[in-house]
């Protein structure tokens, strides 16, 4: 079969629209990935930055929160003898949320009687817990420094290790507000700005 020139213009014309379709399809569904791509790493950004940011905040927070839970303490042991099993559990019930699993997981492991001191714990407890909290390193080692004379000395004795611990953590407190003000808003901002970059660089 001969086709006229009439035909053959008109296929030509079909294919060249056909291909025309299929290259703005897939420039399409290059544009959506790359939109993908671009959201996903502003989102990582925002959430890194967040995290970061929701430390600074918390970290204050928790000290003051430690703080108080020391003082419950204190009172427990020094002015109402209360043994330290049920005085770490009483503390445990009052205070703040943040802080009551190191309180109670020391109770616990001491109620068991599996023969564990007040030290052992203590520190089996604190070594679980700093991973769910925003403290720092400084502040965990006033802690683990504490529990190394919980029920090993006379009542004095602990409370002077009490009031110490507390006065430690007081000053890592003032520190880490100071750290709070500078890099919270810091922090928040720069996670993002840090993911557009790279939006920037990459597309």
């Amino acid at each position: 079969m001969t086709l006229t020139p009439h035909a053959v213009q008109a296929s030509g014309l079909g294919r060249v629209k056909h291909l025309l379709l299929t290259e703005s399809n897939q420039e399409g569904k290059m544009s959506a990935l790359k939109l993908s791509g671009a959201l996903l790493i502003v989102l990582a950004g925002w959430f890194i930055g967040f995290s970061v940011a929701e430390k600074f905040r918390l970290r204050p927070v928790q000290l003051r929160s430690l703080q108080s839970g020391l003082l419950m303490l204190q009172t427990e042991i020094s002015y109402t003898a209360t043994p330290l099993p049920e005085a770490l559990s009483r503390v445990a019930e009052r205070c703040d949320l943040s802080v009551q699993e190191l309180f109670k997981g020391t109770a616990q492991k001491l109620m068991t009687r599996q023969g564990f001191t007040a030290a052992e714990a203590w520190n089996m407890t604190l070594k679980d817990w700093q991973l769910r909290v925003a403290l720092m390193p400084s502040d965990v080692n006033i802690l683990r420094n504490l529990g190394s004379v919980l029920g090993t000395s006379s009542r004095e004795e602990q409370e002077k290790h009490l009031l110490l611990a507390r006065e430690q953590l007081r000053q890592e407190e003032i520190k880490a507000e100071q750290e709070r003000n500078k890099n919270e808003t810091l922090w928040k901002y720069t996670g993002v700005l840090t993911s557009l970059l790279i939006v920037i660089i990459l597309y």
